[in-house]
């Protein structure tokens, strides 16, 4: 007779799990069972798989994420836009910044000293300040190709040729070792901001990004329940 028909035998009224710990095979089983699956654990979602997150946490992890995806959405967007759609996204983000006065005075310095859209960028000129007081000069490439030294240093005589001490170049795609290292030791400051940079200020800035809901996350303020007294 075979262990099932056994227990069976043993307990033809009722079988408890008391009755199932007692025998033998019990403890193997639940080894077994408690092990976890080597397909499933491998399908399975790393980022759910966080037993030991606080809801502090948690809200963290998620918010990251959404923004992650957020990101990824503008910088393919930005890859799509046209020029002029392109420049009037970088007057709006210089603008959001606190930059370029407003936006008449921003959206004329690009439409004088801009290239026209011929390679995919934009040039101008906006205010440091509300008042004017020093001028910040700014290229901005649309581009897939990465951005070498070469076009940095043409950017940076072109600031010397104004005597401009500031300047910021923006490109959706990202900048070559080489060009980072030629901008540390200039006389003129130059900033560089690649496509993740740029989909992260737009995304910080509100350029372009609605609020979705009216979530709030709220904790509890631990002195208002505190005894004043």
């Amino acid at each position: 007779m075979d262990d099932g028909r056994l227990v069976l035998k043993e307990h033809p009224h009722e079988l408890t799990i008391k009755d199932l710990k007692e025998r033998p095979g019990w403890t193997g089983f639940q080894t077994k069972k408690s092990k976890p699956d080597a397909d499933n654990a491998l399908s399975s979602n790393p980022s759910e798989e966080t037993p030991d997150e606080t809801p502090d946490e948690e809200f963290e992890r998620v918010h990251e994420e959404h923004k992650e995806r957020v990101k990824n959405d503008i910088k393919e967007r930005l890859a799509q836009c046209d020029p002029m759609h392109f420049e009037r996204i970088v007057v709006d983000l210089l603008l959001n910044l606190g930059y370029g006065g407003s936006r008449k005075e921003a959206g004329e310095a690009f439409a004088t000293t801009g290239d026209g859209g011929v390679d995919g960028g934009v040039d101008g000129v906006v205010k440091d300040d509300r008042l004017g007081l020093d001028r910040i000069y700014v290229q901005a490439k649309r581009w897939k190709s990465q951005v070498g030294r070469p076009e940095i240093h043409k950017f940076a005589g072109a600031l010397q040729g104004k005597k401009a001490k500031k300047g910021v170049f923006i490109t959706t795609s990202d900048f070559s070792k080489k060009a980072k290292d030629y901008v540390v030791n200039l006389e003129s400051r130059i900033i560089l901001i690649d496509g993740d940079q740029l989909a992260e200020h737009i995304f910080n800035s509100n350029t372009g990004v609605v609020t979705k809901g009216g979530y709030e996350f709220k904790e509890v303020a631990s002195d208002y329940f505190e005894d004043a007294a």
